[in-house]
């Protein structure tokens, strides 16, 4: 019985045996293409990838300080984005504790975003009906607050 079975499918036996020699090939040359990439760069994954996630993340809190002083941002969608930036946040900073000393953000800087976050949730709690207003002073923070973790990036990136 066995006999019938291969004697069926002789005819298929060498494009069987071609296409597992495709798929090893092409494990073998996505395996080599992965290796040439890291090396390529000691760390793939940080510079260019954690500096975007930044630029990212203090243009949302441009956005958001924006909305607050505005007056006129809806309280559910604010609160929303500001879970959304300390979440975010956070991520960020478990992932730099991974990387080696010399690759991390400097903890001046990640004070400054974790300020960023405080002050975005203290705004969040100046919901007056569906809408967010905000004290002036708050207001005040929240700008100096922006203005430095623009400088912080600035000095993270090397851009000007």
């Amino acid at each position: 019985m066995p006999r019938k079975f291969s004697a069926q499918f002789r005819p298929f036996r060498r494009l069987i045996g071609l296409f597992w020699f495709c798929v090893v090939l092409f494990s073998y040359q996505s395996a080599l293409t992965a290796e040439q990439e890291s090396k390529s760069k000691p760390y793939p994954n940080w510079p260019d990838a954690a500096h975007q996630s930044l630029s990212e993340l203090v243009a949302l809190a441009g956005s958001l300080v924006e909305r607050a002083a505005s007056a006129q941002a809806a309280a559910t969608q604010y609160r929303i984005d500001t879970v959304y930036f300390r979440e975010t946040l956070r991520d960020l900073m478990l992932a730099n504790k991974k990387r080696p000393q010399s690759e991390q953000l400097s903890p001046a800087f990640l004070t400054d975003m974790v300020r960023m976050a405080a002050v975005l949730d203290a705004a969040a709690e100046c919901q007056s009906g569906r809408y967010i207003v905000c004290p002036a002073d708050l207001i005040e923070r929240l700008r100096r607050q922006h203005f430095r973790i623009t400088q912080g990036l600035r000095n993270v990136t090397g851009k000007a």
